[in-house]
């Protein structure tokens, strides 16, 4: 199960870099079966009250387009706008030995259960992402609400059954993502093509272009 959940941190990783999306207030750390997941939060301004962080924290909804903006490993980094975000803490991705048994379900460490919650907020990042791009085109199937994905909890603490619903749901929902961006990105090289070849079809007609003299 921790594999299965490092593929899925890299998957969404993947199709994050590949659709040049950052996610705002989260870091994917994709490291296999140990995978976790960071939270992150606006700096506090100097001299600024906590409550102002945790106002400004509650009004900023940015998609970042600068995919080097945050580097992995480091506990600050900078977004496009000049907003500074920190670690706030660091979530599991994995639980540990005998975590997964019914015995131990209600003995895992929260942290896991933070990090699903926090995988299924990138999730809905980037699906919302891909709305944006084409509302009509992308219809996610199962609709993610905090820790619920198709009104299934992703949490496992659940009932097994209604878990093993949430991790079909989730996977469904992953693959509906690939496919569209995967059909975006097609379709921009192909437009990048259309245009590089007009351009040599010109210079192969038009005197002196491309030639020397």
């Amino acid at each position: 199960m921790n594999a299965a959940f490092g593929q899925v941190c890299l998957m969404v990783d993947a199709l994050a870099r590949k659709a040049k999306v950052e996610f705002v207030g989260y870091r994917l750390l994709p490291m296999g079966s140990f995978s976790k997941i960071q939270k992150l939060v606006p700096a506090p301004a100097n001299g600024a009250s906590s409550s102002s962080s945790s106002s400004s924290r509650s009004s900023r909804r940015v998609v970042l387009s600068d995919t080097a903006s945050m580097r992995r490993g480091s506990t600050a980094s900078t977004d496009p706008a000049g907003q500074q975000w920190v670690v706030y803490a660091t979530y599991d991705l994995h639980g540990g030995p005998g975590e997964f048994t019914t015995l131990n379900r209600l003995l895992l460490n929260s942290k896991f259960e933070q990090g699903l919650e926090a995988l299924l907020a990138c999730v809905k990042q980037l699906a919302e992402y891909c709305a944006i791009m084409d509302p009509v085109e992308f219809n996610m199937p199962y609709p993610i609400d905090k820790d619920k994905v198709g009104g299934y909890s992703i949490r496992p603490r659940t009932s097994s059954d209604a878990w093993v619903r949430a991790c079909k749901c989730l996977t469904s929902d992953l693959r509906w993502i690939m496919a569209f961006v995967t059909l975006v990105a097609a379709r921009a090289e192909a437009g990048d093509a259309a245009r590089s070849g007009k351009g040599a079809s010109a210079a192969a007609v038009t005197p002196g272009v491309g030639r020397k003299v």
